[in-house]
């Protein structure tokens, strides 16, 4: 029997090798809640983040910090859809541009914690 560790590591494997092999599905069923492109580039940098040689606790922070905008987005309360689902939606696409090296890291959030690093900052470090 494995660790409980090495199973969410694995069912994470999964999950994101299931969100690329089915993005269609996900981004048609909840068109409605999220632009197809965010969905795109959610599941592709979740998915190619996954696989980075970024450390596990990096790797595992920075997807959970894409995943609760996500998240937010589509389970959010209906009444608190006017308000919460366009902020997330702004921040998604932050973190997006600065996964994908398009935006400088920005600073802490109010929750104590950094926005994701960028590649070329990161390659940079090396």
């Amino acid at each position: 029997m494995r660790e409980p560790g090495e199973r969410w590591l694995s069912q994470i494997d999964e999950i994101t090798t299931w969100l690329m092999d089915h993005w269609q599905r996900v981004a048609l069923g909840y068109a409605r809640r999220m632009d197809i492109g965010d969905l795109v580039r959610y599941v592709a940098d979740g998915r190619g983040l996954w696989l980075s040689d970024r450390p596990l606790e990096e790797r595992v922070r920075m997807l959970r910090e894409l995943t609760e905008h996500v998240q937010k987005i589509y389970f959010e309360r209906r009444w608190r859809v006017v308000t919460a689902v366009p902020q997330d939606r702004a921040r998604l696409r932050e973190k997006l541009d600065i996964l994908e090296g398009n935006a400088p890291p920005t600073a802490p959030e109010s929750s104590g914690r950094m926005t994701l690093p960028s590649p070329a900052a990161e390659a940079e470090k090396d």
